[in-house]
């Protein structure tokens, strides 16, 4: 089964809705992404690139399935690309 990490920020930080979207999820660790900020872009909470921010998130490591629960969920190619 492939996995891969995934970076999460907003209520991808909830430990309940992640486990009801992606069962198979699990958290890697903390982690901060230097040189971005929290935006709200069309209504949704984003990260937008701005020198000397950062946005502090948590790392899953998700599946496959989990991968394309989240797309769903976000919007994806909707909603971000």
């Amino acid at each position: 089964m492939s996995r891969k990490e995934y970076f999460a920020y907003g209520s991808n930080l909830n430990f309940e809705q992640m486990a009801y979207r992606c069962p198979e999820a699990t958290v890697v660790g903390t982690a901060k992404l230097d040189g971005y900020e929290l935006a709200f872009r069309r209504g949704y909470l984003t990260i937008l690139p701005k020198e000397g921010a950062s946005v502090e998130g948590l790392i899953w490591s998700v599946t496959d399935h989990d991968e394309s629960q989240l797309d769903c969920y976000e919007g994806y190619p909707t909603f971000y690309d």
